[in-house]
């Protein structure tokens, strides 16, 4: 039979592929979507939501004022909905370190600033959501799809969060961490931490793991993130910061999803930092144990920062979707990624924190699960062994 008679037919696997890859496409036109009507409807009511609150903080960083105070334009929280006589003025709580982008992007006019924030935002996430499907071939239909359509992601993306670079950052992580770049993947998880210093389990449980590279690089990258400021602003920046916590009231939010507020809204207080600290150390005692593997170890961890935190929103949980999506779903997991979409079924909002908190109790037990099933990390894998990697042994 000569070359010209024969006939190529795409095979399961290829139309499968093919099949996946358009679901992924219309996931990536999905997430566009959201971020161009989020660019031109970035207000509810007459508020800028976080919008404004990061704006009126650099502006007054740029005019020389304390910009972890309040302002007119700062958002306005509404706590009477949730039956406390209470409306305050909502405070800029990033750390010291971001306020240098906050103060260039805050020189635009308030509402040009919501555009490319809304913009920027988009940017963060597409860049993450194209690296895991070109970095992950396993990574399914529903996961993508979930990811963009989640109210965590949809609230980051309409209210002005910052939580879409964190979770570009972990993609990345997770990225370099296959390749066997550790000081790559360690100045990444820095970044990551030096936002939300509550996410530090992560750096503790990968050095009890036995990751100690990542850990010390993650180190020295907080450290030198959080000096920064001091050189810029000088100490007084500091207490300032301290001061906007001094006197948080998110404690009061139903949509404060940890452990710690949910026992204080109910009178105890002692009891939610109990618990909180038991769950932290028993993580601490199951991955020094068990040292599994860098996604299982970084999903705890992350999980961990969430529910034991003082303070931690259902967005939060853009810091594990890159782990959380970085194996295919069984059960259980699916179980708790679908518990989110509830934001939109007709429950309280104090209900819906509740079913989030065991949303995330669920992806951590996930987590826990899975570093049964991998083998102890092997953390001596050479940078340039991938075969290693790519086939589940090493440290990956």
């Amino acid at each position: 039979m000569s070359a010209s008679n024969v006939i190529i037919t795409p095979t399961n696997n290829t139309k499968r592929f093919g099949r996946k890859r358009l679901w992924h496409l219309i996931a990536l036109l999905l997430l566009c979507l959201e971020v161009l009507v989020a660019a031109h409807h970035h207000k509810t009511g007459n508020e800028y939501i976080t919008f404004g609150t990061l704006w009126a903080s650099g502006n007054a960083a740029n005019h020389g004022l304390n910009p972890y105070a309040a302002y007119p334009e700062s958002f306005l929280c509404d706590y009477t909905i949730y039956g406390y006589p209470i409306q305050f003025r909502d405070l800029n709580l990033n750390p010291p370190w971001a306020l240098p982008f906050m103060q260039a992007l805050s020189r635009l006019p308030l509402n040009r600033f919501a555009q490319v924030w809304a913009l920027l935002t988009g940017i963060c996430l597409l860049m993450g959501c194209i690296i895991l499907i070109l970095w992950q071939p396993g990574l399914q239909k529903r996961q993508l799809l979930w990811f963009v359509l989640c109210p965590p992601t949809l609230e980051t993306i309409f209210s002005g969060q910052i939580y879409a670079w964190p979770f570009l950052l972990g993609v990345l992580a997770s990225a370099f961490h296959k390749k066997g770049n550790l000081f790559a993947t360690g100045i990444a998880i820095g970044i990551i931490v030096a936002a939300r210093p509550t996410m530090g389990f992560w750096v503790l449980l990968l050095f009890l793991c036995g990751y100690r590279k990542i850990a010390a690089v993650s180190s020295g990258t907080i450290l030198t993130a959080y000096a920064l400021p001091l050189v810029i602003y000088g100490p007084g920046i500091y207490v300032e910061w301290g001061q906007a916590f001094g006197g948080d009231k998110h404690w009061m939010s139903p949509m404060n999803i940890a452990i710690i507020p949910l026992f204080i809204r109910h009178g105890h207080k002692s009891w939610g930092v109990a618990i909180a600290i038991l769950i932290s150390l028993c993580a601490c005692c199951w991955t020094a144990w068990k040292r599994p593997d860098f996604i299982s170890t970084s999903g705890i961890a992350l999980c961990v920062g969430i529910i034991c935190a003082p303070l931690a929103w259902m967005h939060y949980l853009l810091f594990v979707a890159p782990f959380f999506m970085a194996r295919e779903w069984t059960l259980l997991p699916t179980i708790a990624a679908g518990l989110f979409f509830l934001e939109w079924a007709p429950i309280s909002d104090a209900s819906f924190g509740i079913v989030c908190l065991i949303g995330t109790a669920m992806i951590l037990a996930y987590f826990v699960v899975s570093s049964v099933n991998r083998p102890r990390a092997n953390h001596h894998t050479p940078r340039g062994d991938l075969g290693c990697l790519i086939n589940g042994a090493g440290s990956y």
